[in-house]
């Protein structure tokens, strides 16, 4: 199921065999960026992840696959993705257009 998109991403909803849910980022295919450029991304994208850490209001990043391969109907595509906490809220985006900025003390 998607559950949002981006300039260059499509998130979708996944669930494992211990039924805990994440958002999947993967890469557009219909951009047409090189398979090169697209594992830069995915990549790009944990490495920064990884250098920020855990924090409370930050998503949790929990894998990269810069090399993934979708096989469907004997074809094969390259998937790059990255794996991630699942929001039950949905983007910061979305609140704030719902709700307006979030005030804060200074």
């Amino acid at each position: 199921e998607i559950i949002g998109f981006g300039g260059s991403s499509k998130v979708f909803s996944a669930v494992d065999a211990n039924s805990n849910s994440y958002a999947i980022k993967a890469i557009r295919n219909d951009k047409g960026y090189a398979d090169e450029l697209a594992s830069m991304m995915v990549l790009r994208e944990y490495v920064v992840m990884e250098h920020i850490g855990q924090h409370p209001n930050i998503v949790k990043h929990f894998a990269c696959n810069p090399e993934g391969v979708l096989s469907l109907d004997n074809n094969e595509q390259m998937v790059c993705y990255n794996a991630m906490e699942h929001c039950e809220n949905g983007a910061l985006s979305t609140i704030v257009k719902r709700t307006g900025p979030v005030e804060e003390a200074i």
